[in-house]
């Protein structure tokens, strides 16, 4: 959320709760039922989005933070959007989950992370052993797919794929239609996959309703992760380029004058959010908390070499 804010968050905090001991037990959630879960913080019912883009924080939307009577305590919480940087508040309180009681610290912001729940949760962060997103009915035939992640509270579910000398981050955002890379992301993936500009630029919300410049990026070479196929995405042309080259314009006319705004530099991040447009093909996907693997089961004609 959100990535990454599926999203990348960064959350400044005085400590760190453990996560949520694991249940023997497997939990299915269905896309008609907007992969919901029941919970309960400090004793009053909430309904959140489980989600693999999630940090490994509860986030509440403010309405529901108070519903369940949070008062911030002196722990804040900051996270960016781009260069946008947005201060939220932080409590701990009890939290079931699965009926799995623990003390856990939320955090919420002034604006939503949701729209169609009381908060959002990670999947490595509730207290079951496989956590499986049903999308539709399996198809005969599908190949079982395997991307390994790494956890942290920070930033929540992540796979680290070499790239063109970096280490490109990929993110799971499988509650957004389209895949968005970073600008230094972007940038190296075109380098790579030989990217050119395929529409105009637009605003897109990434995270919290922020909106950030995005620009539609066509592969000439689809770009392969887990033995899926990435034709195209979404570029964040503004936002975390560093000295990364995106591609230049074609077609222009050369007496055209062009107006472009200084603004300060930021860090290059080399961030991928993988989202629907991905994972079409996909009839499923399963987080197990054991092996640290996603696993996606998807038709046969989807598979690449890429």
């Amino acid at each position: 959320m959100h990535h990454i804010l599926r999203s990348f968050f960064l959350l400044i905090l005085a400590f760190l709760v453990p996560a949520a001991p694991a249940a023997a037990a497997d939990l299915t959630l269905d896309e008609a039922g907007g992969f919901l879960i029941d919970a309960q913080v400090n004793g009053r019912p909430v309904r959140l989005q489980v989600s693999t883009a999630a940090p490994g924080y509860i986030i509440l939307n403010p309405a529901a933070a108070q519903r369940v009577g949070l008062r911030a305590s002196m722990t804040r919480a900051q996270t960016f959007v781009g260069p946008v940087r947005l201060r939220g508040s932080s409590k701990a309180a009890g939290v079931t989950v699965g009926g799995t009681k623990t003390e856990r610290r939320i955090l919420w912001w002034d604006r939503d992370v949701v729209p169609a729940a009381d908060g959002v949760i990670s999947a490595a962060d509730i207290p079951y052993d496989r956590v499986t997103f049903r999308f539709r009915h399996p198809e005969p035939g599908e190949l079982v797919l395997q991307l390994p992640m790494e956890f942290d509270r920070s930033s929540g579910l992540t796979h680290r794929l070499p790239l063109g000398g970096q280490q490109l981050i990929v993110q799971l955002t499988m509650h957004k239609p389209d895949s968005i890379a970073t600008a230094a992301g972007g940038a190296l993936i075109a380098q790579l996959q030989g990217g050119a500009w395929a529409g105009d630029p637009r605003a897109q919300a990434i995270s919290f309703g922020v909106l950030r410049p995005v620009r539609p990026l066509a592969l000439g070479r689809p770009m392969g992760i887990a033995g899926l196929g990435l034709p195209r995405l979404l570029v964040r042309t503004q936002d975390h380029r560093g000295n990364a080259q995106l591609p230049a314009e074609t077609g222009t006319d050369p007496d055209e004058i062009v107006v472009t705004a200084i603004t300060g530099q930021q860090r290059p991040r080399y961030v991928l959010s993988l989202g629907r447009d991905w994972l079409a093909p996909c009839s499923s996907v399963t987080w197990d908390n054991r092996t640290r693997l996603l696993t996606l089961s998807c038709r046969p004609a989807a598979a690449t070499q890429g």
